[in-house]
């Protein structure tokens, strides 16, 4: 398995700027999965993409797996983010989820995760469902 982490091409605010960024990223992985398979080391499975730029990705036909998953954040980065016609790219996700006090997550909130003991799910300004952080206090 390989992992192409391009994450500065997830948080390119435009659209045909994240587009080219990750139709790059994605070469490369190719690039070097058939540099391996000539040396005679499979790699079947390239992991990589995130919720900034997963439709680029997965329009690549290089991913096998898609790492998407601050969406359910939306964190502060990714509400910048524009859509093909230039709009903000919210889809479905147009109220963000707030965590613990009632802030809006920070710029990337995947690394504080760990720091609550639920999600506090909103919508409407009425707490609607409460997720359990498990991993609480872990620390790698």
């Amino acid at each position: 398995m390989a992992l192409s982490g391009h994450r500065a091409g997830q948080h390119l605010h435009g659209w045909d700027e994240r587009r080219q960024a990750i139709a790059q990223a994605a070469d490369k992985a190719a690039r070097t999965r058939d540099l391996l398979a000539r040396r005679g080391i499979d790699c079947p499975d390239i992991t990589g993409a995130g919720t900034g730029s997963f439709e680029f990705e997965a329009a690549s036909s290089v991913y096998t797996e898609l790492q998407c998953g601050s969406y359910i954040f939306m964190d502060a980065d990714y509400r910048r983010n524009r859509d093909r016609d230039g709009a903000p790219d919210e889809g479905l996700r147009a109220e963000p989820l707030r965590l613990g006090d009632g802030d809006e997550p920070p710029g990337h909130c995947a690394p504080t995760v760990n720091l609550y003991d639920w999600y506090v799910c909103i919508r409407s300004n009425r707490v609607e469902q409460l997720w359990p952080i498990t991993a609480r206090g872990a620390v790698w």
